[in-house]
């Protein structure tokens, strides 16, 4: 490593009468100028006196040797390269689980998503998190003695839609969005809205909300138009209901009743056409609206031949 030429140990043997060795690293130098690592001894000769005669110098040629300890030691810095890129990348990848860990708990963490996991072949309900079973009144030890299952927490009308869900499941690996109602512990319904996709091994993630409040009010608002209709209808008066264009959506049954007698069909009766784009002076295509007098028009009850210009809506 130095370079620099190494002491003879003759002397030094015939001095002290004991082996010595060359320097670590040392290298012989051939005519040639080729060089060799050796590993080399001196020891002293001895007559049977004991007395030093001389001394014997054995060189060994370690040439393969150093090159198996050059590889040696190249292969273990590689390998600890390696180990550590390895921890580098343990010690990143830890760090993203963390946070994906941190992420999903959130996720579970939401009031109002429920989050459910499921075995796709069977059916069963493996997991999920505390809102849907506070939702539904399901324990946690239901769920870990794999007891819940969507077959028996759906109704009997809802299989079908399910059944085509899971149809869709398999072909796109996602499910819904779409609407049921699902069976609580107590035997109540649930109004959900479910959406899901695919994880590994054949297990799938869903995530549903409660819509059980909108689905009242629907209920509600649908009651309220039916109850607005029949009492419209129950007026023996004419009348259109009209959106915020002057376009007239709807009539009542007597409205309906004077179309028919003059034998005039629901869109000749008034349904379409707009009032409040009609004013003093100007009348009624007879193309878009099916009559040129009030009476074809069923709008009252004026003489058959009272043109519509003349009217003042």
């Amino acid at each position: 490593e130095t370079r620099q030429p190494d002491e003879v140990p003759v002397q030094k043997v015939l001095d002290t009468g004991k082996i010595l060795g060359l320097a670590n690293h040392t290298v012989i130098i051939a005519r040639d100028g080729a060089e060799s690592p050796i590993a080399d001894s001196a020891a002293p000769i001895r007559d049977r006196s004991g007395n030093v005669l001389g001394v014997v110098l054995v060189f060994r040629d370690v040439t393969e040797e150093k090159r198996a300890e050059r590889a040696l030691a190249e292969s273990e810095r590689r390998l600890r390269a390696f180990n550590e890129e390895l921890e580098q990348q343990v010690r990143r990848r830890t760090a993203e689980l963390s946070e994906t860990n941190a992420r999903l708990k959130r996720v579970l963490e939401v009031e109002t998503v429920g989050v459910m996991f499921w075995d796709v072949s069977s059916g069963v309900m493996i997991d999920a998190n505390d809102t849907f079973l506070n939702l539904m009144g399901y324990s946690r030890r239901e769920v870990e003695a794999r007891e819940l299952t969507w077959q028996k927490r759906t109704p009997p009308e809802y299989v079908e839609m399910s059944l085509v869900e899971m149809k869709k499941f398999a072909q796109t690996g996602r499910v819904g969005p779409y609407e049921k109602e699902y069976l609580c512990k107590d035997g109540a319904r649930r109004w959900l809205v479910f959406a899901g996709s695919s994880l590994d091994n054949n297990t799938c993630v869903e995530f549903c909300v409660d819509i059980s409040s909108r689905k009242r009010m629907e209920a509600e608002l649908a009651d309220s138009e039916r109850f607005a209709h029949a009492a419209l209808d129950a007026l023996s008066s004419h009348v259109a209901i009209l959106d915020e264009h002057g376009t007239i959506i709807a009539t009542n049954k007597s409205w309906r009743d004077f179309a028919a007698v003059n034998e005039l069909s629901p869109i000749k009766a008034g349904n379409g056409i707009n009032l409040l784009s009609r004013l003093i002076g100007s009348d009624f295509s007879v193309s878009e609206n099916g009559g040129a007098t009030a009476t074809q028009l069923g709008i009252r009850s004026f003489a058959s031949n009272t043109p519509l210009a003349d009217l003042n809506y």
